[in-house]
């Protein structure tokens, strides 16, 4: 399906004004004018969740516009005495957009104004006074750190798009690093040459895989990492250069896997961000579980498993009710066996560009994580989420709404006597980010048990555990009974995040080396 079309380029005024701002920029820059004409403009169709009224802009000579998402901002620039004015962005979108809002040629021209993007802030970091649009402040807030003065020796590029990549960031950061990002969601290929180029790092970090990020590193010759946080339904393209790329991931059994592929990987357990994690005072009360119900992933992915099926010549109404068969019988199954009895099914599948297999473990993981939240609806269990979860509010399920994020995902918590750990059921052996982040907020955790649990954590004094829903629900009632106990447990659980298990130590250990 394409991507919408952004709104401004039907507009015959908005195409006139952008024809000529980009006309003036080329006479000046003619390499930046290539860059904005051949760059990515993604699928927005609007700015309009960023056109708040802008602040006021401070008289100065030399006057900085830091994010372009209300071209109002720009204009109260122009309109100071100021003699330069720099105004940048990192999405090359938003650029384009404020170019098609009001005609700059004579002030660009002039050289007044001067067009920033992306990496072109690290020549701008001095010597301007700063005006920042309040929303682009946060969202940029890797650059918006640098501002006011030189760009430190030691930096490292951080490739966005990912929640947990700003823990990640502010590991580094606390390295001594200057971290700058790697938009790769933004920029073409030429693009993030550029900002490689411009930024000059001591190496490249992702979390998550992104195919030819290590070819884009070994090209660069820059030693990369990668942290493997979560599950990926697509296939690992090998990797045959000798560059410096080592893959950590959370999963010990993906370890082999990336070996084979030629990639240097290691086991790296998750960790939480103690800064950002931390206790509170409430009085914790009741029984939660905080997490994604992946119902909607899980009919998109049952959708696209019938039709690979189909594409190998299998009936689709058959095709349909052979899931059904396997996901009933994983059901009722004390281990992961849908795989096994998938493969016996329709042996020989391709396994690119989806893996029919990885397909199949998320819809079952949404069925397991239904199943297992019903298990504790007589318990008055409470669930944030999306909302999926509403489907099954009947059974008496607590739906509370949406997890939010930060402040709020540590007061829920924080609040809750019990928190349920539910990981996905076809990788049963890792530790989730879901345990980390509940001790470092002080909570007791009631986790799926696993090996890789046992080994990070020692089990009924630092965490608890449960094998099946029967003893689910049966230390669930009994720690509703006994929460001094579940309490002295969160804080010793606290205590070996403090010590082991914080992202600081854990980019420590990727940075060695570098």
């Amino acid at each position: 399906m394409p991507s919408p079309r952004p709104s401004w380029l039907d507009n015959p005024r908005s195409v006139a004004i952008w024809q000529a701002n980009i006309a003036a920029l080329r006479a000046v820059s003619p390499t930046l004018a290539v860059r904005l004409e051949t760059a990515p403009l993604g699928d927005r169709c609007s700015f309009e969740d960023l056109l708040a009224p802008p602040l006021p802009v401070t008289e100065s000579a030399n006057i900085g516009v830091f994010g372009l998402g209300n071209p109002a901002l720009l204009t109260n620039a122009l309109a100071t005495t100021a003699t330069r004015i720099v105004a940048w962005d990192r999405d090359p979108a938003l650029i384009h957009f404020a170019l098609s809002e009001q005609d700059y040629t004579q002030d660009i021209l002039s050289k007044r104004l001067q067009i920033a993007l992306g990496a072109d802030l690290t020549h701008h970091l001095q010597g301007l006074e700063w005006t920042a649009h309040p929303q682009l402040a946060h969202t940029y807030a890797w650059e918006f750190a640098l501002l006011g003065r030189p760009l430190p020796a030691h930096r490292i590029l951080v490739g966005t798009g990912t929640l947990f990549v700003d823990d990640l960031a502010h590991g580094i950061q606390q390295e001594g690093y200057a971290v700058y990002p790697l938009a790769t969601t933004l920029h073409s290929v030429a693009e993030l040459d550029y900002t490689y180029q411009t930024v000059q790092p001591q190496a490249i970090f992702t979390i998550n895989y992104l195919h030819g990020t290590a070819e884009f590193c070994a090209r660069h010759q820059v030693p990369f990492r990668c942290w493997e946080i979560d599950p990926a339904t697509d296939q690992v393209h090998p990797f045959k250069d000798k560059a410096e790329v080592h893959i950590f991931t959370y999963r010990q059994a993906n370890v082999a896997h990336w070996q084979a592929n030629g990639y240097a990987s290691s086991y790296l357990p998750l960790a939480s961000n103690t800064d950002r994690r931390t206790p509170g005072t409430q009085e914790p009360k009741g029984i939660a579980f905080v997490g994604t119900s992946m119902v909607q992933t899980a009919e998109a992915y049952a959708v696209r498993l019938v039709q690979l099926l189909h594409a190998q010549g299998h009936d689709e109404a058959y095709a349909r009710s052979a899931i059904e068969q396997i996901l009933a019988a994983q059901s009722h199954a004390k281990s992961y066996v849908a795989d096994t009895l998938f493969a016996q099914q329709f042996p020989g599948l391709p396994t690119a560009p989806d893996d029919p297999a990885m397909l199949l473990g998320e819809i079952a993981a949404s069925r397991h994580r239904i199943q297992v939240i019903q298990k504790l609806a007589d318990l008055n269990i409470d669930v944030w989420g999306d909302a999926g979860w509403s489907q099954i509010e009947q059974a008496g399920v607590h739906y509370k709404g949406p997890a939010g994020h930060f402040h709020q995902l540590n007061d829920m918590y924080r609040g809750s006597l019990i928190n349920i750990d539910i990981g996905r059921i076809y990788q049963s052996d890792i530790v989730t980010m879901r345990v980390f982040d509940v001790l470092a907020c002080g909570g007791f955790v009631l986790a799926a048990h696993c090996d890789a649990l046992a080994e990070l954590f020692e089990i009924g004094q630092e965490i608890d555990s449960w094998q099946s829903l029967e003893e689910l629900h049966e230390k669930t009632t009994w720690y509703l009974s006994h929460p001094e106990r579940a309490q002295a447990i969160a804080q010793r659980g606290r205590a070996k995040i403090l010590s082991q298990h914080k992202v600081m130590l854990r980019v420590k250990h990727m940075l060695k080396g570098i």
